[in-house]
Order: structure tokens, then sequence, then C-alpha cells
């Protein structure tokens, strides 16, 4: 088994990898970086390339929007153990690949359905915690909003009652989380699981929210990766010295890693490498240089 601090060296070497990894991927998206220094892709680019079915990208986006929405769940449990951490990390993207098995056999069961009915039928298949999305208790920066005393009185004791409901909550997450073994044998896969339209999934951290509407790509990615980066930030944070890499923690963290490059990493990166060499990249420009030198010489 490795030290303490080699298991620390990788960790922090792999999370701020990631991070950095993940805001390119961001500039990326956003027509701010060449890629690797040789071509610039713009949003027009990607439309006419990479992103030309309007119907995948669409399902592309909610799914990256069911995450993004998720990811809050575990920052917000207020964890002090990097072991309950990237436990709560990894089940979350476990049950993540279980709502994308779902999503794609409800897609293929009925490929003739509309948006709206795929939509409805996404929401009424699964049965899961939708939490208060503006729970925050911090006002908005710039806001000069007042309120009468009694009002303000009223909402202090609905706050209090809801932000007890909400550490309830958390802590029997938590109870379920520290429950999970660090191998995956003892949750169910996705291949034990019923994927018909009947069966119910219940999940402890992904979220499903409605969406009256296809979420847009390009914001929801955006918007990804830097929940992603505050994930990984949240890891540096909680295994911050070589003494807190305890038994399990390093290996951990590799299966959650693992799932974010599988989930969200690895199909970009392969995307946006295919494309700076296809048509809409290096051979493209070789072939435009081509053309003006040999049009100069016929």
């Amino acid at each position: 088994p490795q030290s303490p601090n080699a298991l620390y060296e990788t960790v922090f070497e792999i999370a701020t990898k990631r991070m950095a990894t993940l805001d390119y991927l961001r500039r990326a998206h956003e027509g701010r970086v060449y890629w690797f220094n040789t071509v610039l892709f713009t949003k027009n680019d990607l439309n006419r390339g990479l992103y030309h079915d309007s119907k995948k990208l669409a399902k592309r986006a909610t799914n990256y929007f069911v995450l993004g929405t998720s990811i809050p769940n575990i920052l917000d449990l207020g964890v002090t153990s990097p072991m309950d951490y990237l436990k709560a990390f990894h089940q979350l993207f476990l049950e993540y690949e279980t709502y994308q098995a779902q999503n794609h056999e409800h897609h293929h069961g009925n490929t003739h359905s509309s948006g709206s009915s795929v939509a409805g039928l996404r929401l009424a298949s699964s049965s899961v915690r939708i939490p208060k999305i503006f729970s925050r208790s911090k006002p908005r920066r710039g806001s000069t909003a007042t309120t009468a005393p009694t009002l303000v009185s009223s909402a202090s004791i609905s706050g209090l009652a809801a932000s007890s409901q909400d550490a309830a909550t958390q802590e029997a997450l938590l109870e379920r989380t520290r429950s999970l073994s660090g191998s995956t044998t003892n949750l169910p896969s996705i291949s034990q699981q019923s994927l018909s339209s009947d069966s119910k999934s219940e999940y402890m951290y992904l979220t499903i929210p409605p969406l009256p509407f296809d979420p847009d790509f390009y914001e929801t990615f955006a918007t990804l990766c830097d929940v992603l980066i505050d994930a990984y930030s949240r890891v540096l944070t909680l295994v911050s010295t070589p003494q807190q890499c305890a038994a399990g923690v390093g290996e951990m963290f590799l299966k959650a890693d693992a799932k974010v490059r599988k989930c969200v990493v690895g199909a970009v990166v392969r995307e946006f490498e295919e494309a700076s060499r296809g048509p809409m990249g290096i051979k493209g420009e070789i072939g435009g240089i081509g053309k003006l030198v040999l049009g100069g010489m016929i």
C-alpha cells in the first residue's frame, strides 16, 4: 500500500489537473481558447460540426443539467470526513449512470414521442427527492428589499423549520452513505435494476427537476464545469494534509474521478480531438492552404 504522503500527492495532482481540464473545456466551448493552440472552435462551428444533431444535443443538455443540479446536494452535506464526501460523490455518479440508462431505455421504447411527452415520461417514471433549489439563507448581493417585521418573523420561523428538516434529511443521507462499502458490490448495478417505464427509481443524491423546455447546452455545460470544479475544490479542502489520507480515501477518490472522466471529460475531449484533426480543423486548414498555393501555380 502507498504511504499517506504518496496518496496525498496523487489526490492533489489529479484533483488539480481535473480542475484545470474542466476550466479548459469550458473555455473551449465558449470559443475563448485555441484547442491545444491549433484550432479555435466558435459556437457556430460546433453547431455545424460536433453538435449538428439538435435532438441528441438537447438530450445531452438535459443529462448535464440533471448532473449539475445534483452536485450541490453533496456540496451542501457539510461533512468533515473525506471518506463520507467521496462516497457521496461516487454514489451520485453511480445514480447518474443509472438515470442515463433508464433515459436511454425510455427513448428507444418510444422513438416517435414528442419532446414534451418524453419529458413527461421522464418525470412520471422517477420518484425522486426534489429539494428546494433556492434554499440558501444568504440574500442576493445588492438586494435592497425590505420586509415588514411580522413577515420577517414568520419567515424566520419557517426558515428554521426548513433548516431543521434539511439537516435531518442530510444526516439520514450521511448515514446511508457511510453504510456504503468502498466497492460497488453492495450497490444495485444498472443491469440488476428494472429499466421499464413502470419501475420506480429512488436516488439518494440525484435530483431530476421538471423541465418545461430543453436547457441551452452551452450554458448548461459551462455551469456543470463550474460545479464540478467546486466539487474537486472541496476534495482539496477536506484532504489538505497527508494525515487526512486515511485507508481507502485515495482509492475512493480514484473511483469517483474515474466516473467524472467517463461521464463528462472523456467524451468531450475525444470529440474535440477528432474535430481538431478533421475537416473542421487541421485537415480543413491544410486543404485550404493547398488550394491557395496550387491555385496560383495552375
